[in-house]
């Protein structure tokens, strides 16, 4: 049984539960990770799941947030969101774990509407070395192609075969 619900969403916040029969206890995330990309938040993510009192939410990343438009969120964080929180002891706190909330100032008046209260990490990294690795993490994807540059004007798919990983430092340059 959940708290009482006032009007819109008012009692709900940060670790927020829902108890109802025949399904898991769910929590609302009491709090979110949030930071630039490969600046660490999925090494966090594998570290806090080993700590026994602490429950992930939405596999990988949720993205949620940063998907719902205001007229849902107050419709469906109900069951498209809180479904994502199970608490299987009651006495996990959970969290969710979604990098692309950071730059987004929508994402981040919905987390603020539901669960004011709710604590936000922000994983932030030197931008050089961020790009480096994030220019490498593309490479290993095969989405950097030897031959002409993509070209977002005229919208050609890019020509030849994708560049091997490891990239070599040399073509980093031309990717900045």
């Amino acid at each position: 049984r959940g708290k009482p619900c006032q009007s819109a969403l008012r009692a709900v916040d940060a670790g927020y539960c829902v108890d109802e029969p025949g399904r898991p206890l769910r929590c609302l995330p009491s709090f979110i990770i949030a930071g630039a990309q490969k600046a660490a938040t999925g090494y966090l993510r594998q570290r806090l799941a080993v700590h026994p009192a602490l429950a992930q939410g939405g596999g990988k990343e949720v993205h949620y947030f940063d998907a719902v438009a205001r007229r849902d969120l107050r419709k469906t964080w109900r069951t498209s969101y809180l479904d994502n929180f199970a608490a299987p002891d009651g006495n996990a706190v959970t969290y969710e774990k979604t990098p692309d909330y950071m730059p987004n100032a929508t994402a981040m008046r919905f987390i603020y509407e539901l669960t004011p209260s709710a604590k936000l990490i922000f994983l932030l990294r030197n931008p050089t070395p961020r790009a480096y690795s994030a220019y490498q993490h593309h490479c290993r994807k095969g989405r950097f192609f030897e031959g002409p540059v993509f070209s977002l004007e005229t919208a050609t798919p890019p020509a030849g075969s994708p560049l091997p990983a490891p990239c070599a430092s040399s073509t980093f340059d031309e990717f900045l």
